[in-house]
């Protein structure tokens, strides 16, 4: 449907994104994120 995304090295750039949370645990972190996921 779309041969020019064919051609491209990736459809995201290769980026991350990097936070402080202070006192908030690993896991409140991740049901955070997993809660964000389709949004």
């Amino acid at each position: 449907e779309f041969p020019e995304l064919k051609k491209l090295p990736s459809l995201w750039t290769p980026t991350y994104f990097v936070a402080s949370t202070g006192q908030v645990s690993t896991e409140v972190v991740k049901k955070y994120i997993e809660s964000q996921r389709g949004k």
